[in-house]
């Protein structure tokens, strides 16, 4: 068969692949814009033997219908993809591995040179990947799906870790695809965007976070915008609810509280109550002082730290809360330090994708939304009639583990008052 299945029946033809595993890409009409802002142009499909592009909407096929595609990539048991969480704007997600997880593949450094050359030249076209032929497509996701095999994720047909592959991938989803409500003449005025339709919709601006950093601490930039380090002040205020009001809940004392689980240490005071913080943060970054090594907390953190640091150099690797490692060659000049920078980040993701995930629920059906989620708080988009009744719950929730919040109110982001 031709690599090109632009009919039903060619689909019909083709059928399941023999293991009922693929891999599967799908390329949208322009993927410089956030994916809530397009949709999809061809699907490349490798069923393990051979490389077709399923044309949805692009000028030199016949086009296939997307439900039928869909129904199609949604009956195979296994389908791998780099970028699960992007996925999910255009599939179910029941069946998808994100081989990233595994080993992350930059997908730029296979760019033909006409995609690279529409890409910076034409990235503000809506229907850009329809002016890239066909057969410039398939020849870049034959390029990645070639490499991928090369080091051995398909052939080992890898298996998926549950907290990162559903759990901590459907919580950035979720909260992605809200976006966040602005005033667009403000945010024109203090942020600028490489196009701004990649990314605006009326009065909403949409964020992109990035799961593949090392500790798999979520950073959080698009489009020429960091989100997860705004600028505070006046720009701030150019971020505005779509319902009622901003709520912002933040944690108190957060990664002393964290490490303190961790190692199991109970304040029995407010951590900067017991420790100053500006020693706390001099001890935990910088390396405990032996001035301060007498205090209980550094002392517990002193004997654990040491466990770490042992076990990281006879196994060469660090493993982390949810039971994936970082190893030993991915990590530059590793100390105890570093090692311990690296458990904060990550048992910090932990607890509060697996809180984020209680919360996701309390909101289903509601108007309130999660906006934006910046490491040690979370902003929530909340309607009016979720005030009173919503709130109570989802401070409760966020303090399910332990973990005491401050909420902040505003109008807006840059007005937030505590209460």
């Amino acid at each position: 068969m031709f690599y090109i299945v632009e009919t039903k029946e060619q689909l019909d033809y083709l059928g399941k692949p023999e293991h009922d595993k693929c891999f599967v890409n799908i390329i949208t009409t322009n993927d410089n814009r956030h994916p809530s802002l397009t949709k999809p142009c061809l699907v490349y499909y490798n069923d393990g033997e051979k490389g077709y592009i399923l044309p949805i909407d692009h000028s030199e096929a016949f086009k296939l219908d997307w439900e039928t595609v869909k129904e199609f990539i949604s009956s195979i048991n296994t389908i791998y993809v780099l970028d699960k969480k992007f996925h999910l704007y255009f599939l179910s997600g029941h069946n998808l591995i994100d081989l990233n997880f595994h080993s992350y593949t930059d997908e730029s450094q296979f760019d033909t040179k006409v995609h690279t050359d529409f890409n910076r030249e034409k990235y503000y076209i809506q229907e850009l990947s329809t002016l890239i032929p066909i057969s410039k497509h398939y020849e870049k996701w034959e390029k990645i799906y070639w490499n991928i095999k090369e080091k051995g994720l398909i052939s080992k047909w890898s298996v998926a870790n549950v907290f990162l592959n559903d759990i901590f991938t459907n919580v950035f989803h979720q909260i992605e695809k809200n976006g966040i409500g602005i005033d667009p003449r403000k945010f024109n005025k203090h942020f600028e965007t490489t196009w701004k339709d990649n990314s605006i919709y009326g009065n909403t601006v949409f964020t992109q976070y990035n799961l593949y950093n090392l500790t798999y601490r979520p950073s959080n930039a698009f489009n020429s915008v960091n989100f997860a380090a705004l600028p505070k002040g006046v720009a701030r205020e150019s971020f505005e609810p779509n319902n009622y009001m901003f709520v912002e809940f933040d944690y108190s004392a957060y990664h002393p509280r964290i490490i303190g689980k961790a190692i199991g240490y109970e304040f029995e005071v407010d951590p900067y109550d017991e420790v100053p913080k500006e020693i706390m943060f001099q001890n935990l970054y910088g390396g405990i002082r032996d001035e301060y090594a007498w205090f209980p907390f550094f002392a517990k953190l002193s004997i654990w730290l040491e466990g770490q640091w042992e076990e990281f150099n006879s196994t060469n690797r660090l493993k982390l809360p949810w039971g994936t490692n970082i190893y030993k060659t991915r990590i530059e000049n590793p100390n105890k330090n570093k090692i311990l920078s690296y458990l904060i980040q990550a048992y910090e993701t932990y607890y509060n994708t697996l809180t984020l995930t209680r919360v996701l629920k309390l909101l289903e059906g509601k108007k309130t939304k999660i906006v934006l989620y910046t490491y040690d708080s979370i902003l929530l988009d909340v309607a009016k009639e979720d005030v009173k009744t919503l709130l109570p719950k989802i401070k409760q929730e966020l303090e399910a583990d332990g973990f005491p919040t401050r909420m902040s109110v505003g109008e807006n982001y840059g007005a937030l008052i505590k209460k």
